[in-house]
């Protein structure tokens, strides 16, 4: 393939002291300019120190001078890790003070930044939340001197500290070579109880960007190869039934088109094609057992298999994604504890009449054939592709949308596409899509990368306060 969050209480306060510092590399001073007005509703710049009683219930940095500690638990993991680093390096790039990071049975008082420790280990209002954290959220509170940062899973303690840096002190990450950490001398943050799940389980924005490891957790991203299993993340009947092995001695395992048999596809109506699949997907799986999706899908191509047995099905369902689907139903009913993902794609994109998805199966609906000057949901030559998403999300709860927001013939010109991104990032939420790969032009030198990464990332919802984006926060 070429190739709401929950409503947070919150009494928020940050002090912030000297006028912000960017730090660019590489990148149009003009260009960031923008992505500053685009990507934040205010300037990340200095906020005069609060005089509410709130204003310093919990003291990072006093005046230039180290005012706490950074503590994860003992049996701290990769994230917990992760996160007081990130918070660590944070403060020493706005301030000059490094913080100590230090493992604890329990978190210490006053002072404390405590990141990962448990319900029993945190104040009553963020405790109760823990129980309605999903993967990637987080809950953030100030208590009785300390901050306290808690997960969900995934990276939910990465995200915790991410926002807390944007919100209230105004730090930015616009592209992996341009940063903003604005100096000050004084951190602190008011008092303040926050719960942000993400709305949505994966958010790609594909591009060079996403290899980045501080830009991809910074904007709360993923890259899908740390996800599917390696080598099955789309296009995959060649790889699961090669043609080069099978096709001479048996040509009828593959797709009758035109009264011929051809190896674009193979015929999925054949048995031996179906147990050849199986076996390779096995060996696959056994592999790389910590590869959780798995991808069982057409090749790159408009032909499908039109044998008597395959059109049978494609009568019945009204749609040649019938006989995928099925068989891609019947491999996800072998593999229980797999998520099985396939395409709705050219010939396969209009949903099946009859069979549904089986719960762990995924479908990848692709946009590849709309218009990209206009949002979907008001574009007339798109009513098509409403019609599918609209069948697809009554039978499918396991919606990944695969869009295409670039230009393949003309990376480097200019789309003028920025118009579209947030209205059909919103579309497809309101749709039921919990899953998005946004195939973009996030690499240097190409139009306008950094602004419509952002851009994806941070999308509009219905309105201002309750929003809808690819990472889960308002703008």
């Amino acid at each position: 393939m070429r190739t709401q969050r929950d409503k947070a209480f919150h009494t928020p306060y940050a002090a912030r002291g000297h006028a912000g510092v960017v730090t660019l590399v590489g990148t149009a001073v003009a260009s960031i300019l923008w992505l500053a007005a685009a990507c934040s509703t205010t300037a990340p710049g200095p906020r005069p120190i609060g005089l509410t009683p709130c204003s310093r219930s919990f003291v990072f940095v006093d005046h230039g001078r180290p005012a706490a500690r950074i503590e994860i638990p003992e049996r701290a993991g990769e994230v917990e890790l992760r996160a007081a680093e990130i918070l660590r390096l944070s403060i020493l790039k706005m301030s000059g003070v490094d913080l100590p990071v230090r493992t604890a049975r329990e978190p210490g008082r006053p002072g404390v930044a405590a990141i990962g420790f448990p319900a029993d280990d945190l104040p009553p209002l963020a405790a109760s939340s823990i129980s309605s954290l999903r993967k990637d959220g987080f809950a953030v509170a100030t208590s009785t001197g300390n901050l306290y940062i808690a997960g969900g899973g995934g990276k939910g303690l990465i995200y915790g500290v991410v926002h807390l840096l944007e919100k209230y002190f105004g730090c930015r990450r616009y592209s992996p070579t341009a940063e903003l950490f604005p100096r000050q001398d004084d951190l602190a943050l008011g008092c303040l109880f926050e719960v942000d799940n993400p709305a949505n389980e994966i958010r790609i924005v594909h591009g060079e960007f996403v290899l980045d490891p501080d830009y991809r957790d910074w904007m709360r991203l993923h890259d899908h190869r740390a996800l599917y299993g390696e080598g099955y993340y789309v296009h995959t009947f060649q790889k699961l039934v090669p043609w080069q092995e099978h096709f001479a001695s048996r040509p009828e395992y593959f797709a009758l088109m035109n009264g011929k048999r051809i190896i674009d596809q193979p015929c999925l109506s054949r048995p031996e094609v179906f147990e050849i699949a199986v076996a390779k997907l096995r060996e696959a799986m056994a592999a790389q057992p910590d590869r959780k999706i798995w991808s069982i899908s057409q090749n790159d191509n408009p032909s499908y298999c039109q044998c008597p047995e395959c059109l049978k099905v494609i009568e019945e369902e009204g749609s040649p994604a019938g006989p995928v689907l099925r068989f891609v139903n019947r491999v996800a009913a072998l593999f229980p504890d797999k998520t099985i993902s396939t395409l709705a794609y050219q010939y396969s994109r209009k949903a099946p009449r009859l069979t549904k998805p089986l719960p762990n199966v995924e479908v990848m609906l692709c946009t590849i054939e709309l218009n990209r000057s206009l949002p979907i949901a008001g574009d007339p030559s798109s009513a098509s592709f409403v019609r599918d998403i609209e069948d697809w999300s009554r039978i499918c709860s396991n919606l990944y949308l695969w869009d295409y927001t670039v230009n393949f013939s003309h990376h480097v010109s200019p789309f003028p596409n920025l118009h579209v991104l947030q209205p059909n990032i919103r579309f497809f939420v309101d749709h039921g899509v919990g899953k998005h790969f946004q195939q973009t032009n996030t690499s240097p030198g190409h139009e306008f990368s950094e602004l419509k990464s952002c851009l994806l990332y941070t999308s509009d919802a219905a309105d201002e306060e309750d929003s809808v984006d690819l990472g889960g926060r308002r703008i």
